[in-house]
């Protein structure tokens, strides 16, 4: 992790509902071994470590104002629904300023048509 300093630094950290998270884990599961998910121990455990990683990260984050000053948190489900307003906030965190083809680029890979993501 970065030290306090002279550090012109910003972080962003997507978090994610872990529901979400189990059920993207459950569709991909089905998808590419055309079989039910199982939800054993170690799936369970994956679960919990996201968990634990992400309370910790925000607990840190929390704790430190170096961090706060430099952290922006965006959960992933409002990026989700608002690709627009949140890139926007993002990219004015980073320093930046949203324009007609960032605009046409999140348009174009956000919508439900949209087969790939353009990367």
């Amino acid at each position: 992790m970065a030290e306090e300093g002279n550090l012109d630094l910003k972080l962003i950290f997507l978090a994610r509902d872990p529901r979400g998270i189990l059920e993207s884990r459950v569709k991909i599961y089905q998808k590419n071994l055309k079989a039910p998910f199982i939800a054993n121990e170690k799936n369970l455990n994956a679960l919990d470590s996201v968990c634990s990683k992400t309370r910790g990260i925000l607990e840190k984050i929390k704790n430190s104002e170096w961090l706060k000053k430099r952290t922006l948190i965006v959960r992933y489900e409002d990026l989700a629904m608002e690709p627009q307003l949140k890139s926007a906030e993002v990219l004015k965190f980073s320093g930046l300023e949203i324009n007609s083809e960032i605009v046409k680029w999140i348009d174009e890979n956000t919508s439900k048509k949209s087969s790939n993501s353009g990367m």
